[in-house]
């Protein structure tokens, strides 16, 4: 164990005092070879040890001060820190401070979690600098906050705010008189401090911040509110989640079922500032605060400002914990959803979660065909987002849905749309194989999946394609751009000769708004080498023109396209006048 001195000022413990129920110590020591191998610490029979990695040791000590005999650490029942009379002490009272004499006992509470129970009045015991000191006779336990590690120096105090707080505390000096000194029968007094700071923070907040177990006792007691909203939407209740105290989440919880006819406040997006004490406990993945809430009779199915579960939170955040124990609840929803109408499934899906997406999917009230607010199912944004892994579950599950037309961004796309797009040959054969797919859905810029794959070159995915019987290979409707046009307009030569050996291919099919043909937009763009292949063809009319009459001659000569027109001078199936002479001469 390493040496105390690397540990911060003082360590507080709390004792009767005539005048007072409680006072502040602060034992001032040279602690340099406490706990070192030459005084170490011993632990005999404590299922927690005092000093263990579990139950740490802290004493905060202030170097200048010394003592001069070699203390003593162990006892029969539970391990000691006894401190000898050379000691020097000072009390803390109101400021002030006087000599105590007499040897001073810290023992350790077992209990991390909860204050040990002494038979003494909530006002036997105060929390101060990070430990509550609970007066038993003539002993002192110590309970060590949820909120912070001790025994680490620090870099533990600076990972408190990493627990999903990250909690602005402001700390009024009325405030930190409150807490340091507590008058419990004087609740006028108390009652005056409950004023809000400029942050709206009233002194129950900051009790409850600095998990300070008797203050906030005594605060509910004296009528604070456990709902007031700081300047960051956040209650005192919600405070308490947050720092991931359960004791006081406890108290403020009984404490507001006297106040309220029924525990419907929990679910009450009015009363819970900025979000419900069940969903955040579910964001930051508080198993325990979900299970008390719980208890307390939140509603599982709560939705906050954004229509958000707490299930949703729980997948949002990836908290495999919190989502089991919420989907063991009776009457969850999973098929609730938020404003952007994602379920719990689509969820998981985007965040590409492949755990929680299992552990949805075998829920027997899953619905995988759950549509957003743009149609989008989850197997729609599994291939959008090429998660092969999770399309894969999804399309081993019993009537998925193939052919869900989504959209994002004003484009409509389908699943296979997206894994031709995306070049995913692996994603796009699992879905030809399956036989209620739909290949002929038209997506964007009214492009067939085959369309899409013709233009992109992609003479894998097209021969792929091609395998399905009822694939279409002519553009059918007003508008939509047939696969041999594509391949021809943007040059895939490779691609135009897989499609000539369709038998079924219309290869004079007008497309676009102008009624071009594929021999036309060749002829146009000057490729020589998809002309040719085109002109081999006996289907192919050489003659056909488009919209403005035009045919292929006439829209190689104006382009400028030489070689182009000589390949077409020379097939016999040519209807050439004297004008396209003229034109092709003057070029």
């Amino acid at each position: 164990m390493d040496s105390f001195t690397e540990y911060e000022d003082f360590a507080f413990i709390s004792l009767e005092h005539p005048d007072l129920s409680e006072v502040a110590v602060r034992e001032f020591v040279d602690s340099s070879d406490l706990g070192t191998e030459a005084n170490p610490i011993v632990i005999e029979d404590d299922p927690a040890p005092l000093g263990s990695e579990s139950n740490p040791i802290v004493i905060h000590v202030e170097e200048h001060r010394s003592y001069s005999e070699t203390e003593r650490l162990s006892s029969d029942r539970d391990t000691e820190i006894i401190s000898e009379s050379s000691w020097e002490r000072h009390v803390d009272i109101a400021g002030r401070s006087t000599p105590i004499p007499v040897p001073t006992q810290l023992s350790a509470c077992k209990d991390p979690e909860e204050p040990q129970a002494s038979g003494q009045s909530p006002a036997n015991h105060l929390h101060l600098d990070g430990q509550n000191l609970e007066m038993a006779g003539n002993r002192f336990h110590v309970e060590h906050s949820p909120s912070q590690e001790y025994g680490k120096g620090k870099e533990a105090n600076q990972r408190r705010s990493e627990q999903g707080d990250d909690l602005k505390v402001e700390k009024p000096a009325k405030i930190l008189s409150l807490l340091e000194t507590v008058v419990p029968s004087d609740s006028a007094s108390i009652l005056s401090m409950i004023e809000p700071d400029s942050n709206n923070r009233t002194a129950l907040w900051y009790a409850v911040s600095e998990c300070n177990v008797t203050a906030v006792e005594l605060l509910l007691r004296s009528g604070a509110d456990a709902l007031s909203v700081d300047c960051e939407g956040i209650t005192p209740l919600n405070c308490a989640i947050l720092r991931d105290n359960i004791w006081i989440t406890r108290l403020i919880l009984e404490h507001l079922t006297t106040c309220f006819s029924t525990t419907t406040f929990l679910n009450n997006k009015d009363v819970n500032g900025s979000e419900l004490p069940l969903s955040l406990s579910a964001q930051f993945a508080r198993t325990r605060m979900i299970e008390l809430l719980l208890e307390f009779g939140a509603d599982v199915n709560a939705v906050n400002c954004h229509e958000q579960t707490p299930l949703h939170q729980a997948v949002h955040q990836g908290h495999i914990s919190a989502v089991e124990l919420l989907l063991n609840q009776q009457g969850i929803d999973l098929q609730a959803q938020n404003n952007y109408g994602s379920t719990a499934l689509h969820i998981a899906t985007k965040q590409n979660n492949s755990s929680i997406v299992d552990l949805l999917l075998a829920h027997p009230d899953i619905d995988i065909n759950c549509q957003d607010n743009h149609g989008n199912t989850p197997l729609w944004w599994s291939t959008r987002l090429e998660d092969n892994g999770i399309s894969s579950r999804l399309l081993a599950r019993n009537g998925v849905d193939l052919n869900a037309i989504g959209q994002k961004n004003g484009l409509y796309t389908t699943a296979l749309y997206h894994a031709v797009e995306r070049g995913n040959y692996l994603l796009a054969k699992q879905l030809v194989k399956q036989p209620e797919l739909d290949p002929n859905i038209l997506g964007s810029f009214h492009w067939t999946p085959l369309g899409h794959a013709a233009r992109d070159g992609n003479v894998d995915m097209v021969e792929l394609l091609l395998e399905r019987h009822d694939i279409r290979v002519n553009a059918e409707g007003s508008g939509e751009c047939s696969p041999l046009w594509l391949a021809t307009k943007y040059g895939r030569t490779k691609v135009v000769e897989l499609l000539l050996q369709q038998e079924r291919l219309d290869i004079n099919c007008q497309t676009n708004k102008d009624n071009e043909t594929a021999l036309s937009a060749a002829a146009c763009s000057g490729d020589l080498p998809i002309v040719r292949l085109l002109l081999k063809d006996t289907r192919i009319d050489i003659n056909a023109v488009n919209k403005a009459g035009k045919t292929a001659i006439w829209l190689a000569a104006s382009n400028g396209h030489f070689t182009v027109v000589m390949e077409l001078l020379r097939d016999s199936r040519l209807c050439c006048d004297a004008e396209y002479i003229a034109m092709a001469g003057n070029k």
